[in-house]
């Protein structure tokens, strides 16, 4: 996501970012200038994971600079055009266009940036274990590693390190050096 960010040059004028959660807030946010950019979430609200004190600020600021959200939407298809997209209930984007259940829309794009859900994947940790690696030897860091409400830090039976926040990379730099450290 950061070289993403980082390549502005690449990205046309109409940006359609999939997903309305942290990721895809995080892609519009850092992408709107000069663009037309449309965010489609199929939840109710915009900007899951969002912690409480940023995600309305956030919201904001980008209504303000004239990205359209539009919620309770699903995509359909990719077309020459944009992005096909269905209202999932009677709704109105942040701009006052209003969608009624079941409407197709086409959103114009010539940019498509996927912004949704991380899903941690420990696959690799999964396969060394039972390739017969030593628990104590192998550990998974940053969004893979489950959480827990209690510490952050090791646990005595050698799980990965667990903390009750989402993961994202400063979360998952900050596992990395206090395992590194524990070394």
């Amino acid at each position: 996501m950061q070289w993403g960010l980082g390549t502005h040059i690449l990205v046309k004028k109409n940006l359609v970012v999939i997903g309305g959660g942290f990721a895809g807030i995080e892609v519009a946010s850092s992408m709107h200038e000069g663009r037309n950019v449309t965010v489609i979430e199929p939840r109710k609200k915009a900007g899951d994971q969002i912690g409480i004190i940023d995600k309305n600020p956030e919201l904001r600021a980008l209504k303000k600079a004239g990205v359209r959200i539009i919620t309770d939407t699903k995509v359909c298809a990719y077309t020459k055009e944009g992005v096909v997209v269905e209202a999932l209930v009677d709704t109105k984007d942040n701009m006052k266009t209003e969608y009624r259940q079941g409407q197709k829309t086409t959103i114009p794009a010539d940019t498509i940036i996927c912004g949704t859900e991380m899903v941690d994947n420990t696959s690799l940790y999964d396969e060394l274990l039972r390739q017969g690696m030593d628990a104590k030897h192998v550990h998974i860091i940053g969004g893979g590693a489950p959480h827990k409400e209690d510490k952050i830090g090791p646990v005595a039976d050698a799980d990965p390190y667990k903390t009750p926040e989402f993961k994202r990379v400063l979360e998952s730099v900050r596992d990395g050096y206090i395992l590194g450290m524990t070394l």
